[in-house]
């Protein structure tokens, strides 16, 4: 898949409704299981505060294929820069 494939396809799943809606709704989830947890459930809120950072670290990811695919567009319109 050539970059400027990858950044299309990003910006479909990144400007999707629907993907954002169930991303920050899964945030939103964890996040309230997080908060509702009590001082004894220390494995639970670690396991809880890992998959929050999962999720940012796959938004990440999906963020940083579209980035990447500007910037080789940018540079196929301009080599020169």
């Amino acid at each position: 898949m050539s970059s400027l494939d990858r950044k299309i396809a990003a910006q479909q799943i990144l400007s999707d409704p629907l993907y954002q809606e169930a991303f920050e709704e899964l945030k939103k989830q964890l996040t309230q299981e997080w908060r509702q947890t009590n001082d004894l459930e220390i494995e639970r809120r670690e396991s809880l505060y890992i998959a929050l950072k999962l999720v940012d670290r796959v938004h990440t990811h999906f963020t940083s294929v579209l980035e990447d695919g500007e910037i080789a567009n940018l540079y196929e319109q301009s080599p020169h820069i």
